[in-house]
Parts: C-alpha cells; structure tokens; sequence
C-alpha cells in the first residue's frame, strides 16, 4: 500500500518552470486573441502574395431554383443542424444536401472562382467570377436554358412574316396572307380576299399589328389589321404605290404613308392629311412634329415647332428610322447613324456600322446588328458594341426582359448574356439548313423558325 502512494507523490514544478509555462499561455492569449477576432471580422492570409486581406460575399439567384451550385468543381452543400444529419445518419441516408437558392456566400477568400450551375434536362451554366474584398459579387437574373428539341407545328411552302412578340405568324403565298397565331398555325384568323395580290408584310415594331400591301386590279392598296381584333381591319385605295411607309408609337397604332409628295395618317377608323413634302426622308414623331431631311444643306428640320433650328448632320441620310426628343436614328449608306438632338452642329453622331435592327420593346431600346457585329442603340442616344461573332448575323430578338439575346446564324440558334459580369453564349439549336425567319414568345420561353429539318420545311417550336 505504501509503496503504491509513492507513485503518486505530487511532482513540484520549480519556480522557472511556472513562470515560463504563464508566460507561455499569457502570449499566446495576446497572439491567438486578436487571430480569431481579425478571422471572424473576415480578414484572411493568403500565402501566395503573403497579404492579409478582408473577404468578399457571393450572392446568387438563378431559375431554376432547385439547381445545384458549385463552386470549384465543389457542390455547395445545405447546412443542416446536427439533430437531422445524425438522424439521417441512423437512417443511412446521406447527409449531403445541394443547398436552396438564392444563396449568399460569406467569408470567401478574395480570388476567382470558377461557378458551376446544373440540373438535369437543362443545359449548365459555367463562369468565373472574381470576389473581391469588402465587396459582393451578384449572378442574378439567370434562366438555365432547355435542353430540348424543335417540333414542327406547321408544314408549308409558304414564307412567313412572325409578329415581334413571336404570338403571331403571317403567311405570304402567291395569291393569298393568312394570319394565325404561332401554337395554332392551321386556323386562319384573317385572310386576304380573293383577286388581291399580297406584296409585302410590314409588322408594326410597338403593337401587335401589320399592314399588308397588295393590288387589286393592278391598283394598289393597304390593308390595317389589328392582330388581336382582326375582324376590324381596313382596307384603303391608294392613287399610287407607297414610297414609304411608318408606323407611330402611340397608343392607338396608326401608319403615315407617303404617295407622291402627300403624306397621309392612316387608322383602323379612317384616313387623313398630314402634310406634303419633296422629300422621302422623312419621320413623323407625333401628330405635331415632323422630321425632314434636306439633301442639299445636309440637315435635319423640324416642323410644327416655334423654335426651328435645324440640324447639321454633314452627311447624307437615307431613311429615319426613330426619333424621340433625345436622340433621331437614321440610315445612311452602309451604317447607322445616332443623332442627338441637342447638337446642332453634328459633333456628337455615334456611326454604327450596321443595318439590320429589331426594337426591344422591354428595354425601349433598338438591337442593331451587321454579319459580324452586335449593337444596342439606346433611347437617350448613343451606342455600345456588344459582341463580334465568327459566324454571320441573320437575326437578332430578345430572349427576356432582362437583356439576353437570341442570335440566329445561318444555321445556328445562340442564347447571348450581352451583360459584362456575364458575357456568356449557349449554343440552343444547330440544324443542317438555312434559318429563314426567327421569332420569340418570351412569355412562354418559346422559339419559332422557320426552316427545313429531315426533308421538311416549315414552322418549328423550340422550347428554352
């Protein structure tokens, strides 16, 4: 038993040995303390550049929101609470579960990332994106796009003339326009009478209406139909073929055609004058002001106006396309030129080196693209190059409401982010024959072209 206590005697440090250990545990309070305090208020070492640094937060919301997330090839996972992951545990479930959007990253070391999103029968979204300290990094307003099929709704030999809301289709033949909704292109709701001879279809770019051109008896003729209503189209004799004709963003939608040097205003309800002009190029922008342009002095005048200070644009100009009080957009030779008003002296024209456009009736702005290069001209003026391309341009249309972009090769469909935390492209379709038309329903996320697939031309559905 003695000896048994004996191995047990208290061991006495000596009076170095205490002084050297409470030095040891007060230096490392002073030293660990203020670590974890600069950790928990976000600052972090980075032994590649040997910097201390605070850390940035990553915040993502994207459709589907049941998608997963990664972020360097690493699932983003849900934080469940203890009880339930030892409760999956016991029940040998796993205790990995993709985490819930919208999702907001805290505590992220400053660097790129590469940022990974999937979900089945959906094409992935991949970027790299760049956290920065003290700051946030947002991938925000993202639709993963389908992964799916065009299915022919339609067979013809016709060509076809979508509405820009992609709801609606004309039919061009030979001796006959149809008009039809795109998910029903088989039933007529509007069809040119017999004896008339369609020429050329003209959709308006700010409601859901179109003018048919046509002759009847070699006299020419316009006809105003409303989509929606079609049973109130009007059909008006014209004294001679139209050298052009605009459409006026009002509420009511109405035409202003010029015969000879008349101009005239035309509606579902009726006809009148407008004014008569020397001159082709011309812009009506409301019932009180109109644009002309003089090809001698090489300026912009505007009438119906009391202070009538023309502008000077040096250069000739061949057609207008649009003009609000900020800015005109004009065609002139092989470009597009965007005028401000406020320059009188024509120091300020933003040339644009393209002369296809599309109006963008949810950002108010105009989509202008040649084969090579994409455009946006705004509505306050000015112009923004927003990607070149290796494969030609045939057409251009929004895909939602938030900027992305639908680009239609020759025989390719590409979904394009234009925004620059973005910038990415999906490829959405690839056939073996020309695209001919192109339109796009945004409310049901649905393209229609026209084009031949497997032998069979006619009106396809892409779902994206």
């Amino acid at each position: 038993m003695e000896s048994n206590l004996r191995m047990f005697e208290p061991y006495h440090l000596s009076r170095r040995t205490r002084i050297a250990i409470m030095l040891t545990l007060v230096a490392s309070f002073f030293v660990i303390s203020p670590v974890l305090i600069l950790y928990t208020a976000g600052y972090r070492y980075t032994v590649e550049t040997h910097t201390i640094s605070t850390t940035g937060v990553l915040s993502i919301d994207v459709e589907p929101d049941d998608a997963a997330v990664y972020i360097n090839d690493e699932l983003v996972e849900k934080n469940l609470p203890l009880i339930q992951r030892a409760t999956r545990l016991l029940q040998g479930k796993s205790v990995r579960e993709k985490a819930v959007l919208p999702l907001r990253l805290t505590d992220l070391t400053p660097g790129v990332y590469r940022i990974h999103i999937q979900k089945d029968g959906y094409k992935s979204w991949t970027k790299d994106v760049t956290i920065e300290s003290n700051k946030t990094a947002y991938i925000k307003n993202i639709e993963l796009f389908l992964e799916s099929v065009p299915i022919q709704t339609y067979e013809t030999k016709a060509q076809a003339a979508f509405s820009p809301s992609g709801k609606y289709v004309v039919l061009l033949n030979e001796n006959t326009a149809s008009l039809s909704t795109v998910a029903d292109p088989t039933t007529s709701l509007f069809t040119s009478q017999e004896g008339e001879l369609p020429q050329r279809i003209l959709w308006s770019p700010y409601a859901e209406f179109f003018v048919l051109e046509s002759t009847i008896n070699t006299i020419p003729h316009i006809i105003l139909v409303s989509a929606g209503t079609p049973e109130s189209a009007h059909q008006y004799r014209l004294t001679d073929v139209p050298t052009h004709i605009q459409w006026i963003s009002e509420s009511i939608p109405s035409i202003v055609v010029q015969q000879g040097p008349l101009l005239e205003r035309m509606t579902l309800v009726g006809r009148a004058p407008l004014d008569t002009t020397s001159t082709s190029v011309w812009y009506v922008q409301n019932n009180e002001t109109i644009w002309y342009f003089d090809t001698i002095a090489q300026t912009l005048q505007q009438e119906g106006k009391t202070i009538n200070t023309p502008l000077h644009v040096k250069r000739n100009i061949d057609a207008i396309i649009d003009s609000n009080n900020e800015r005109i957009i004009a065609h002139s030779l092989d470009s597009l030129l965007s005028i401000s008003t406020n320059d009188k002296e024509g120091n300020n024209i933003k040339q644009v080196p393209a002369t296809s456009l599309f109006y963008n009736a949810a950002t108010k702005e105009w989509i202008a693209w040649s084969p090579w290069e994409l455009w946006t001209l705004y509505p306050h003026g000015g112009a923004d190059l927003r990607n070149r391309t290796s494969e030609a341009i045939q057409f251009v249309r929004p895909l939602d409401s938030e900027g992305v972009l639908l680009i239609a090769t020759e025989k390719k469909l590409l979904a394009f982010n234009p925004n620059p935390l973005y910038y990415t492209t999906h490829e959405l379709f690839s056939g073996s024959s020309l695209i001919e038309e192109v339109s796009v329903d945004i409310d049901k996320r649905i393209i229609s072209m026209l084009t031949t697939i497997d032998g069979s031309r006619g009106i396809y559905a892409l779902p994206y």
